[in-house]
């Protein structure tokens, strides 16, 4: 019969979450999220058999949450190409600061090993053919690589935007789309 954890593994990510900003990602160790969580380092292997898994987890986590919150923002009153794109401007520009740096400790783990991207990777491959394909012309390119060019600036800290610059990009994304789509 086979041992099952009643450690809930968002416990863990949480903890590696908080360890991380902390700390880190040079820093992370199992025993860190362990004591961190307030768990056995046994509990966190049971889980998670490696920093890398933790890792892993997390960048899986973070893409769930982005689809989530891009659903979430989905127009009910729009053709679904555009819809998709309008929902995917709103949900990336509408990330918070947590996300951001979140986001930023999580792409320089997986610079060390670049197939913790893979999460990520899989993220872009679903998102972008459907972005592209929204708009007949290059504007649905040109709004996501506006919107994906602004996220990277503030996650790596070279640019901070006001919530007014923010919504005032997203407006004029919208206002773009809504003209190729009439158009």
């Amino acid at each position: 019969m086979g041992r099952t954890s009643t450690i809930e593994p968002d416990r863990i990510l949480d903890a590696t979450e908080r360890v991380i900003m902390r700390d880190s990602v040079v820093r992370l160790t199992i025993d860190a999220v362990a004591a961190e969580a307030g768990i056995s380092k046994g509990g966190v292997l049971y889980t998670y058999r490696t920093k890398e898994a933790l890792i892993q987890a997390l960048m899986e986590r973070m893409v769930r949450r982005y689809d989530e919150e891009i659903e979430r923002c989905w127009p009910a009153d729009a053709e679904p190409g555009i819809a998709h794109l309008k929902a995917y401007i709103d949900a990336v520009l509408g990330l918070t600061g947590q996300d951001h740096r979140t986001a930023a400790a999580m792409l320089a783990a997986a610079m060390n090993n670049p197939t913790l991207l893979a999460p990520m990777q899989d993220f872009y491959a679903r998102h972008l053919p459907r972005i592209r394909a929204a708009l007949p012309d290059d504007r649905a390119l040109t709004a996501f690589l506006a919107i994906e060019g602004m996220v990277f600036l503030e996650l790596f800290g070279l640019v901070g935007f006001s919530q007014a610059e923010r919504e005032h990009v997203v407006q004029s994304l919208h206002a773009l789309i809504d003209g190729a789509a009439a158009g």
